[in-house]
């Protein structure tokens, strides 16, 4: 099963914080929707054995979020042609 990595120091979180809160702003001002996915160890498994995400990349929230992000817009563009 998956672990969170420690706690960094607080000047290492405020400074993760603002480069989050900047990625943020730019996906805003992109027109980009950023939600919160919940997935359980048996949706990961299913993303790596699909080959949407590398096994060594399926801790990684940034890499999985954008599989599936890829993943939904081929299923709208697909969706569109139709």
């Amino acid at each position: 099963m998956l672990q969170r990595p420690p706690k960094p120091p607080k000047s290492r979180r405020v400074e993760l914080r603002r480069a989050r809160d900047r990625r943020h702003r730019a996906r805003v001002r992109a027109g980009i929707a950023v939600y919160p996915v919940e997935l359980d160890g048996e949706a990961l498994e299913l993303l790596v054995k699909w080959h949407w995400v590398d096994e060594e990349d399926a801790g990684d929230k940034q890499v999985v979020g954008a599989a599936i992000g890829v993943r939904l817009a081929e299923l709208v563009d697909y969706v569109r042609r139709r």
